[in-house]
Formats: C-alpha cells, sequence, structure tokens
C-alpha cells in the first residue's frame, strides 16, 4: 500500500446523487520536460507513488517527518488530504534541502541498479528532489496550490 501523492493546481469536484454526495480535491496533471526524473512511474510529473514507509522513512532521513506528519500542521496530517501550499512550507524544504547536501555533498539522486549498493541518501535523495521542484513550481504557475495526499 501506498500513497498518491501531486502537487499542483487545486480541482474541485462536486458530485451529488441524491443523498449521496461529496467534494472531492484532486491536482491538476501537469507534466514539465525538465522535472525530476529518475526511472520511477510518474517521472517528468507532479504525481508519485511511494509506499507508506518509504516516504516516511525518506521523509526522516532528509530531516522533514514532522513537516510531513505532524498531527496539528503536517502535509500528512489526514489521509486522504489536501493542504494549501505556502511560502512557509518552501522555506521548509529549502531549509531541509541545503541541510541534506551539506551532510551528503556526494548523493546523487537515483535508486541502485540490480545488484548494487548504493548509499540511503541517493534514494531519499529522489523524492527531496520531486518534492522541492513541484513545491516551488506550484508557488510560482498555480493560483491555488495545494500538496494533495489520497
Amino acid at each position: 500500500m501506498g500513497y498518491n501523492l501531486s502537487i499542483g493546481q487545486l480541482i474541485t469536484t462536486i458530485e451529488a446523487d441524491g443523498l449521496d454526495s461529496y467534494i472531492r480535491n484532486d491536482v491538476e496533471f501537469q507534466h514539465n520536460e525538465g522535472a525530476p526524473a529518475f526511472g520511477d512511474m510518474g517521472d517528468g510529473t507532479n504525481s508519485r507513488y511511494p509506499s507508506y514507509v518509504i516516504w516516511a522513512d525518506c521523509m526522516w532521513f532528509v530531516g522533514l517527518y514532522d513537516f510531513m506528519f505532524s498531527k496539528d500542521n503536517g502535509l500528512i496530517r489526514d489521509h486522504p488530504g489536501c493542504v494549501l501550499l505556502t511560502q512557509e512550507h518552501k522555506q521548509m524544504i529549502d531549509k531541509a534541502y541545503t541541510k541534506f547536501y551539506a551532510k551528503y555533498p556526494n548523493a546523487k539522486a537515483g535508486y541502485p541498479k540490480d545488484g548494487e549498493n548504493a548509499p540511503e541518501e541517493n534514494s531519499c535523495a529522489v523524492r527531496l528532489e520531486w518534492l522541492k521542484y513541484w513545491v516551488d513550481w506550484a508557488l510560482v504557475n498555480c493560483s491555488k496550490p495545494v500538496f494533495v495526499n489520497s
């Protein structure tokens, strides 16, 4: 099991059928040629599909665990959930990004090839690079930038 994580322009859909009705918040699909791509499903897009454990472990490793999972204000405080992105979110990610690459200056975002033992920082850098790129992009290009997890 895992998350469907998306970052970008908010799309709200209202479904109503008699007493059965709901509001669904989602993100407009986006593919950018220059977006991070490391051999994952969804490369170059504003969506990722990590397992619960891998995402949590990597967020811990890069220093963003509370940022993601705090019960009060984490981006994944509710699951499913939708959170409006702010400049404060960007600043926290930028700070973690800078600290991560200061601690692991030789980290190269990517996954180990068959038979290789690549350091953990490389696969965690994949998630950090994706998160930073798309939050930065959303805050510049979207009128309602959000982080959605489903």
